[in-house]
């Protein structure tokens, strides 16, 4: 599956596709122009699943100028994020974990009030508990995703 994605601007409006481009396999993904770097990274680090095997999380709105490539939009209440995966230890934990910072990243890219805080509030939290740090929660590229929701502007 394709992780690496590339961001392009068309009449104000931010798509992501999937690199390498194969022709007989395009789309695009659009995403808010604010949070365009935040998927990518997202993918890049499979916090987020390429949507070609479930596009659970997107939604197809219509086709592009070409008449071939579909572009899907985001349905962020479907989106499904995998910030720690299970161990088999203590799957429980993970899931857990996983469900509470979706959460908090859902609410951050509806643009709630006090959303980016409450992001950082858990995240540092739970960067302090043990468990948390046997299941991996502080590992760099994690930290890396995380904090990239601290810096964004709403």
């Amino acid at each position: 599956m394709r992780n690496q994605f590339k961001s392009v601007l068309i009449k104000g409006r931010c798509f992501l596709y999937p690199l390498p481009v194969i022709k007989e396999n395009k789309y695009l993904l659009e995403v808010p122009q604010d949070f365009s770097d935040i998927f990518i990274l997202l993918f890049q680090n499979h916090f987020l699943k390429n949507p070609e095997g479930d596009w659970k999380g997107w939604q197809k709105s219509e086709v592009h100028s070409d008449g071939k490539t579909p572009i899907y939009r985001l349905d962020i209440e479907n989106l499904s994020l995998t910030i720690l995966s299970s161990p088999e230890d203590d799957p429980q934990k993970a899931a857990t974990i996983n469900e509470l910072l979706e959460k908090k990243i859902k609410a951050v890219f509806q643009g709630m009030e006090g959303a980016k805080e409450s992001l950082k509030k858990t995240y540092e939290n739970q960067k302090s508990c043990s468990t948390c740090q046997r299941l991996g929660i502080a590992s760099a590229e994690r930290e890396k995703v995380i904090k990239a929701f601290y810096t964004i502007e709403q």
